[in-house]
């Protein structure tokens, strides 16, 4: 009887052991209306946020217990607040507290126990631009990110940024297929922000009245800016705000560096489809994606005349900037099975855009679109973006500006 009292007694302290190691859930939405979210890092991996995944119907993040985290808002007189009660240190753009999970409870300091509800920014989470160095031979790495605490900046899109042209020519993001279901959707969004990148009123550029007044300068006719069935220049993202899972982060996509003139047709067309096409490939393989966007060459429309003639949205003593884009590419690679495609998109949506005197349509390299089973848009719509697919080594043979991957398979 002693021995199964002790063995009973000891199950119970087992038992109590197991519950004392229970990891937090926090219920991402479980927050007062107009609440703004604080971002959260953990203190052990300061390379990425913490997401929420979806579990059921629910949007749930998971600190383990013991686990240590920073809970963040960056941008200039920005506060945490608990309850509306100032939380936490501000230095030098950066409002920051931290936070533990003990026994499945939210932790401020060492006993204050929390909900996530009661946490909150002042007002949006700001991000930063920070250049670096050359990325092309007259491009500049700018990249867009946040700043969380000292010494811990989170990278969240980089850009090739050509000052000399004033235009992007290629974007760096990934995708966190584990998450992407469980991203906001459809907040309001921002006002796009030039961040003084550009020498000209790049807001300006994108209006159709300019665009008008520029292609009747370059081309002595609008016949090709009809507006009608999308047959006018757009914003075009590179790195989109659907590929990001914080509105935070979908709010960081609007800086016109990230925009590249688009005709409309074709960015809610077949551009938009490919979009879709690779978050939903980093969903249903549960991947994180890594994706470069960008442009190639600058679009040649007919003068009145017949003569081919370069097409530009920005002008700023006599000279054009800003170039519309011939060729729009992704470049999606899956770091984990050493696999990668490459897709280009013609930007043009009447088949009469040419690129140093050749058609824009000649494939110099047999597509593999049938070959891809999430490439399912109809690819030779010229109206809405005609596609080709690509492995690696033929689209460097096109486009020779893109990192190495190393020896990589097709990803099919």
């Amino acid at each position: 009887m002693i021995r199964y009292a002790a063995v009973v007694w000891s199950v119970i302290i087992f038992a109590d052991k197991v519950h004392a190691t229970r990891d937090c859930r926090i219920d991402f939405d479980d927050v007062p209306p107009r609440h703004i979210r604080p971002l959260i890092v953990r203190r052990n991996d300061t390379q990425q946020f913490l997401y929420p995944v979806l579990e059921g119907q629910s949007r749930v993040m998971h600190l383990s217990h013991n686990a240590l985290a920073i809970i963040a808002c960056p941008g200039e007189n920005n506060d945490i607040t608990l309850n509306g009660t100032v939380l936490g240190r501000s230095i030098n753009k950066m409002s920051y507290a931290y936070i533990s999970c003990d026994d499945a409870d939210l932790k401020f300091g060492e006993r204050q126990v929390v909900r996530w509800g009661e946490l909150s920014c002042h007002k949006k989470p700001e991000p930063v631009l920070r250049q670096g160095a050359r990325c092309s031979q007259d491009g500049v790495n700018i990249t867009i990110g946040w700043d969380i605490i000292r010494g811990t900046f989170i990278p969240q899109i980089s850009l090739c940024f050509s000052h000399h042209q004033g235009t992007t020519q290629f974007a760096f993001h990934k995708i966190h297929g584990r998450n992407i279901d469980a991203k906001v959707v459809d907040p309001p969004r921002p006002s796009f922000r030039d961040a003084a990148l550009f020498p000209f009123r790049i807001r300006n550029s994108y209006l159709k009245s300019t665009q008008m007044f520029l292609l009747q300068s370059l081309l002595n006719t609008t016949e090709h800016l009809t507006g009608v069935n999308g047959h006018y220049l757009a914003k075009g993202h590179l790195a989109p705000d659907a590929d990001f899972v914080l509105e935070a982060e979908q709010d960081a996509t609007y800086y016109y560096a990230n925009v590249v003139p688009q005709w409309q047709a074709i960015n809610n067309g077949n551009w938009k489809s490919l979009e879709f096409a690779v978050r939903n490939l980093a969903k249903i393989r549960d991947v994180t994606l890594e994706v470069w966007s960008g442009t190639h060459g600058t679009l040649m429309l007919p003068h009145r005349h017949g003569r081919p003639t370069k097409i530009f949205l920005g002008l700023i003593y006599n000279l054009f900037l800003a170039p519309v884009p011939g060729l729009m590419w992704k470049v999606v690679h899956d770091p984990v099975s050493h696999t990668a495609t490459a897709i280009i998109m013609v930007n043009d949506v009447r088949g009469s855009g040419t690129l140093d005197s050749r058609s824009l349509y000649d494939a110099p390299c047999h597509s593999l679109c049938s070959e891809l089973s999430w490439v399912r848009w109809n690819t030779s719509d010229l109206t809405r973006g005609g596609t080709f697919c690509y492995t690696i080594e033929d689209f460097r043979s096109i486009i020779p500006d893109l990192p190495s991957f190393g020896n990589v398979e097709l990803l099919n």
